[in-house]
């Protein structure tokens, strides 16, 4: 191609190489220009006739790209090579620079193997010896727009995990100000993500306040010092209504063309919290259950000791006897005294006592108790607001409980305890259940006595009869 003329002055499609002749004269010149520009072209050049589209040159970079060769080519048209995947497209670049525009468009080309090929093709009209030429040069872009392609949907993946992560996820720049934040980062803050922004990582997250000077974030090197401590450190976040939540807090640095930035994610912890809390609640609460278990296996077998040895006496004292050894077994740290109605409606004696540092008197008037009057257990505080009973001494014990001794209707004695204030419910209730059999063994051993008198004494005269002497 020597030299081409102007055919349209109006199109800067259309060359003319008048211009350039003295430049083109030399032909050696022209030679290794033609070579340079058009033969060792690494992209697809090719020209073809535009009166029939016949090709009339390609370049070894079409039958590198394209898979046919020179011979295969030249004498058919483009569309016979079928390398249009629209044929509609050369006509309307061949429209284009006919009409003078600057032709760059985007196609699809279809190679000898069938492949598809995403190229950029430039189109140009020029005239040689009264013909017409199309020439048109074409960059085959298929890798850097697949690079693209897979670089958007990078971005898209990405851009939806950093959103819909279930941690929070924040972006922090150098100076300690957040740049981007997730959903789950408004969800745990509890406002939008523009005010995250707003509210600055020092009021985020207190823990790095410490490290945050307002001019550079130097907080990594404390979440380091945190994670040297503890694979997964737990901090406090502040959410915007200042209700405080426990997570687990991981930071990243990395390097960016903007200056370093930091990568922190947060992993809300608060229902793992609240369950280890509640199984701890419920830790403590088994084993407050076990201890009662335990203690009232305990009482209970006390108890069936004392109750079988009351059924075995023979006598009040016996029974008095066995009462103050076992009581202070069922009652650690307790002081007691028992006391028996002798056959006297209004005096009670004092038969048994236990415990240290208190004073109790000898003898009792029935009168003097609350619960020898009113039939039931009476308790009395040290305070100066309580009622408490004439035979009590307040400064014996901060709580004192006064138990009356009944059967068949009728007064028998009274238990009378001193405890500590903070005495439990399973004692508190042991100790009406001790008071109910020491009665019933007193009674019992009661009757045994009367039963015995009848049978050795006359009823009318009160003296020995003839079994008594007969034995």
């Amino acid at each position: 191609i020597a030299k081409a003329i102007h055919s349209k002055k109006s199109s800067p499609s259309i060359y003319s190489l008048d211009a350039r002749n003295k430049a083109w004269s030399d032909p050696q010149l022209s030679a290794a220009k033609y070579e340079a520009a058009f033969t060792n072209s690494p992209h697809y050049k090719a020209i073809s006739r535009l009166s029939d589209g016949a090709l009339v040159e390609v370049n070894d970079a079409f039958e590198r790209i394209t898979g046919y060769s020179r011979d295969e080519a030249l004498g058919k048209t483009t569309v016979e090579l079928g390398l249009w995947v629209d044929p509609s497209q050369r006509e309307r670049c061949i429209a284009l620079a006919r009409a003078g525009e600057t032709v760059r468009e985007q196609v699809k080309y279809r190679v000898k193997g069938g492949k598809i090929l995403d190229c950029e093709l430039t189109v140009s009209i020029f005239e040689l010896g009264g013909e017409e030429y199309l020439f048109g040069s074409l960059d085959d872009r298929t890798q850097l727009i697949a690079a693209e392609k897979a670089k958007s949907e990078s971005e898209a993946r990405f851009r939806s995990l950093f959103e819909h992560a279930p941690d929070a996820l924040l972006i922090v720049n150098g100076s300690g100000e957040v740049e981007f934040a997730n959903l789950a980062a408004a969800r745990l803050f509890n406002c939008r993500r523009e005010r995250i922004a707003e509210m600055g990582i020092e009021n985020l997250i207190p823990v790095l306040e410490a490290n945050y000077q307002g001019t550079k974030f130097t907080g990594f090197d404390k979440i380091q010092q945190l994670t040297a401590e503890s694979n997964e450190p737990i901090v406090t976040t502040i959410d915007r209504r200042g209700t405080e939540k426990p997570v687990h807090l991981f930071i990243n640095k990395f390097s960016t063309l903007m200056g370093d930035r930091y990568s922190i994610t947060l992993r809300d912890i608060s229902e793992q919290v609240a369950a280890v809390k509640r199984s701890e609640r419920l830790n403590v609460e088994l084993r407050d259950t076990i201890d009662v278990l335990e203690k009232l296996n305990r009482n209970n077998t006390i108890l069936s000791e004392m109750i079988d040895l009351l059924h075995a006496c023979t006598n009040q004292a016996e029974a008095a006897k066995i009462a103050s050894h076992y009581l202070p077994e069922l009652f650690p740290g307790a002081f007691g005294a028992l006391y028996l109605n002798d056959n006297d409606q209004t005096v009670l004696n004092a038969v048994a006592f236990w415990g240290e540092n208190f004073t109790v008197p000898d003898t009792i008037l029935i009168g003097d108790c609350w619960a020898l009057r009113r039939g039931r257990s009476f308790e009395t505080r040290n305070s100066k607001t309580d009622i408490a009973c004439e035979h009590v001494t307040l400064t014996n014990a901060p709580y004192q409980l006064c138990l009356p001794l009944l059967a068949h209707g009728e007064v028998i004695g009274l238990l009378h305890l001193g405890l500590d204030e903070n005495i439990d419910a399973v004692s508190r209730s042991l100790t009406q259940t001790v008071a109910d059999h020491i009665s019933l063994g007193m009674a019992n051993i009661r009757l045994r006595e009367d039963l015995r008198a009848q049978a050795y004494r006359d009823p009318l005269t009160g003296l020995f009869n003839r079994r008594h002497l007969k034995e």
